[in-house]
C-alpha cells in the first residue's frame, strides 16, 4: 500500500511538472492575425528580430518587421521596434507568449496601442 501511494504521488508530480515545461521560445515562424504574412523570429545577439518570409505583397518578403525584441521576463519580450513598412513609421513593440502556439504582439505609438495574436506555423 505504501508503494502504491508513493507511485501515485510520483505520477501526479510528473504530470504536474511536465505541464510546466512548455517552451518559452519565440524563435520560429508565425502567421499574423489576418493570415497575410509569415514572420520568422530569429535571434540577433541578446534580442530577436522578425523577418517577413511570406506576404501577399512580394516586395515585403525578407524585410525586417521587428528588431531588438528582448526577453525581459519569462515568456515576455519588450523594448522592440516594429517597422510599419507601408507608412514608413516605427512603433514600440512588445510580445508575450500566451502558450506554445500563440503570441500576443502589442505595438504603440504615443498613447495609442494595438495588439494582435499571432499563431505559430507548424513545420
Amino acid at each position: 500500500m505504501h508503494r502504491l501511494i508513493i507511485l501515485l504521488t510520483g505520477l501526479l508530480l510528473a504530470g504536474t511538472l511536465s505541464g510546466q515545461t512548455a517552451t518559452k521560445e519565440i524563435s520560429g515562424q508565425w502567421v499574423n492575425e489576418d493570415q497575410t504574412r509569415v514572420i520568422e523570429f530569429v535571434r540577433n545577439g541578446d534580442a530577436y528580430d522578425a523577418i517577413i518570409r511570406k506576404a501577399d505583397a512580394p516586395q515585403l518578403v525578407d524585410k525586417k518587421q521587428i528588431s531588438g525584441l528582448e526577453e525581459t521576463k519569462d515568456a515576455v519580450f519588450s523594448n522592440g521596434t516594429l517597422y510599419i513598412i507601408q507608412k514608413g513609421r516605427t512603433a514600440k513593440c512588445s510580445a508575450r507568449l500566451i502558450n506554445d502556439n500563440k503570441l500576443k504582439l502589442t505595438a504603440s505609438i504615443g498613447l495609442l496601442s494595438r495588439s494582435q495574436t499571432w499563431t505559430r506555423l507548424e513545420p
